[in-house]
């Protein structure tokens, strides 16, 4: 019997972590905009928050009614809180309507960057996502208002130069 219990209450664990992240997850997957990926840190904050659920429902001392209405209630304002977050970040996009130049003669330009809360290595994975694998091949790159990278290749700037 106390296996059973132990097992059930693990399975429970699990479901109630794993939803608070696929909430998470899912609302990041939402925006079309490249800054907005799950990090490590919103992760780690989420599975605390479905260990903390966890323990209240499974509190034995509080009333069954309570902990459901404490569980309803947390996953409804979770839900609320990664949907403003979303619409804050495509907001954002649309107040500050601007490209930045990220990327020219092999040099990342750090001011841009940074103030567009990026990384280096943001900037890298994305463009591994639409197939660039060498930097030495790009001449620029430009980070357009609504997040998308815009590339230009070498090859083609030396193409408009001679043509």
């Amino acid at each position: 019997m106390e296996v059973l219990d132990f097992v059930s209450n693990l399975i429970l664990l699990v479901a109630v972590v794993g939803l608070f992240v696929y909430i998470k997850w899912y609302s990041s997957t939402l925006s079309s905009n490249v800054r907005n990926r799950l990090q490590t840190h919103e992760i780690i904050v989420n599975i605390l928050l479905g260990f903390i659920v966890f323990f209240v429902i499974y509190n034995k001392e509080v009333s069954l009614s309570y902990r459901y209405f404490f569980f309803i209630l947390s996953v409804v304002m979770h839900i609320g809180s990664c949907y403003l977050m979303l619409m804050h970040i495509n907001r954002k996009a649309n107040v500050y309507s601007k490209s930045y130049l990220i990327f020219h003669n092999g040099k990342f330009l750090k001011g841009a960057i940074l103030k567009n809360d990026l990384s280096e290595e943001d900037i890298i994975k994305s463009l591994r996502l639409k197939g660039v694998l060498n930097l030495r091949e790009i001449d620029t790159i430009i980070l357009e208002a609504d997040g998308e990278l815009t590339v230009i290749y070498k090859e083609k700037v030396s193409e408009q130069i001679n043509a």
